[in-house]
Parts: C-alpha cells; structure tokens; sequence
C-alpha cells in the first residue's frame, strides 16, 4: 500500500496510504487503493505571490507651521501643487515661499551668516535664475545683492535679509492636503497654517505579519486600480513595528506591518481609492512542476510521483522537491521531463 503526503490525506477522502520507489502501481481488482486522475508534467515559471488590500495616496505628509506673525491672506487650492519659488501662502500680504532643501529654515538670513539654510538657499536662488555668487555655505555680500534682486521679484522690501518664516524649505513640491489656517485667520509661530504631501503617488499596505517574506524593500508590486488598470511599483519602505488590530465578533487579533509602495506613472487623476496589491517573495524559471496532489510520502523517505505509462500502468518515482506555488511544486529527478503523464489524487 502506498500513502498520500500528509498535507494531501484529505484531498483523497482522509486514508492513509504508502508507496515504495520503483513499484508497478496498478491497481488490482477490489484493492483499496484511492481512485486517481492523471495530469502532465509542465516547465513554466513559478511565482509565489498573493493579493492584498492596500489604499492609494500621496508619498509623505508634512505640517507647514507658521514663523511670521499676522493674518493669513491667501492660501493655495487643496489638491494643488506648489513648486520651488512659488507662494506657499501669504501673511500680511506678503509671499511665504516654498524652497527646495532636507534642513528647515529656523532664522534670519542675513551676510555673515554661514550654515546649511545658507546653502540651501543659495542654491535655491541660482536655481530660479540669481546669479553673481558661487553657492556655497556663506552668506556674502554677493548673495545679498541676489536676495534683493529676488524681493524685488516678489514685491518685498529690498532688505538683502531673509526674514525667519518668509521661506519654508521641503523635499520637493508640496501637494497641497489641507487648510489649518484659514484666510483672515491669525497666525504666529507654531501654529499650523496647512499640510502638504509630495506629488509622488504611493500605495500604503496593513500586511499580514505571515506574508513578511513576501514584502521586500527595492522589490517590485503590481497594483489593479479601480476599473481594473494596472501597473507597475516599487517597495520604499517595509515597516519593523507590529500593530495589533482587535478582531470582530471574537475572531483573533491580527498583526500587521506597514508596508509603501511607490508608483511612477498613471494614476494622474486618482487622488485616493482602495486598490488591489500583488506581492511576491520568488520566482523560478524553466523549471519542471507538477500538481501539489501528485505527491506521494514513500517509505524510505522523500516524496514521489507516481509515472502512468502508455500502458496505463503506474512506476513510483522519487524526486526532489523545490518551490512550492499556486497549487504547483518545483520538482526534479525520476526521470521526469515535460508533459510526463502523472497521477494525481482524485
């Protein structure tokens, strides 16, 4: 007699039964042996991979507080884009700036003044066309004849100084999220005046901590969007802190990790929707596969496949096992090549 592998016992009615490499399997008249179906060997390529909820939005979320006292004039749309040398929003006004720099912008900016703000705005300043300095560190005399060729662009007293809260440095463009300060409100240090995101499109996935291994920082993602449209993203970020979220109706607690993934093209005009992830952990080319319900646990060990001849009749093989997916396992040895015919639990 002959077993199906562990994992298969209740695909054939719950027997046991135990097969010896190397035997004729036909069945003889009244034997118990279960009934069996056949089907091919195959050489594809096998994917793990699974579907998952994730939700559509915008790569990073930043709160722009104000740093210049007064009232808050104007303020961009939500949903905009505001981009280097534009108005972020206006106090009094007057334009608070967005400029592109990691280092916030916490002081007066005056000459004399050396720092990485420094650098960051002259750069910013040659960028948007000032010349005359070389971008470095220091503020000079140079730069603050830039400065106010610069104010006087934007319709500012020409000082050569910058006023702590006349620019805000971020990342990037700023997608405008939300208003905190409304226009004709008052506004001072400290106090939000709106919150922003990057222009970068990117999926937030809750992943089940038992699909960790199919998340990988740099690895690839597939996203369905709504009205089935797909593409292509890439795995930023993959979270390292479990948040438990409590069951419904008694089910058990479930444990996930965060994982991002950001997108690079067409999904211009969708702003936030649920979609459709496909993560996957491996993948295997050219090789040979069968279905997982061919296999049979043998005696001495290892696993099987039982090889239906022209004749109808069965050989226990053993081979080597690889890559378990979608109903399918790696396998090699016995002999085996393409379109090889196999029995399979019925």
């Amino acid at each position: 007699r002959w077993i199906v592998a562990a994992v298969l016992v209740a695909a054939v009615g719950g027997g046991v039964y135990y097969a010896t490499a190397g035997t004729d399997t036909a069945p003889a008249a009244g034997s118990d042996k279960p009934t069996r179906h056949t089907d091919k060997v195959a050489r594809q390529t096998l994917i793990n991979s699974k579907q998952v909820d994730g939700t559509l939005g915008f790569k990073g979320s930043t709160s722009v507080m104000g740093r210049l006292p007064g009232t808050v004039t104007g303020l961009p749309g939500i949903g905009s884009t505001v981009s280097r040398g534009e108005r972020l929003y206006a106090v009094d006004g007057k334009p608070v700036v967005l400029l592109y720099g990691k280092s916030p912008a916490y002081r007066d900016m005056k000459s004399g003044d050396k720092g990485e703000d420094v650098s960051q705005l002259e750069e910013n300043l040659q960028a948007l066309g000032y010349r005359g300095f070389t971008p470095d560190s220091e503020f000079t005399d140079l730069t603050e004849q830039a400065v106010k060729r610069w104010q006087k662009a934007l319709g500012l007293a020409q000082t050569g100084k910058v006023a702590d809260g006349r620019v805000v440095f971020a990342s990037g463009p700023l997608r405008i999220g939300g208003h905190k300060a409304p226009v004709g409100s008052d506004v001072r240090p400290g106090v939000p005046v709106l919150t922003g995101t990057s222009s970068k499109r990117q999926v937030h996935v809750d992943l089940d901590i038992g699909d960790r291994s199919l998340a990988k920082k740099d690895g690839t993602a597939t996203v369905t969007l709504p009205g089935g449209k797909t593409v292509k993203g890439t795995i930023t970020s993959v979270g390292t802190t479990v948040k438990k979220t409590p069951g419904a109706n008694g089910a058990a607690d479930k444990s996930t990790i965060g994982v991002d993934i950001e997108l690079t093209d067409g999904v211009a005009d969708i702003t936030a929707a649920p979609v459709t992830v496909g993560l996957q952990s491996e993948k295997k080319e050219n090789v040979l596969t069968v279905p997982i319900t061919a296999l049979l646990a043998l005696r001495e060990g290892g696993y099987g496949v039982e090889v239906i001849g022209a004749d109808g009749k069965g050989t226990v093989r053993a081979v080597k096992l690889g890559m378990f997916a979608n109903g399918r396992v790696e396998v090699s040895g016995g002999g085996l090549t393409a379109g090889t015919t196999v029995g399979v639990a019925a």
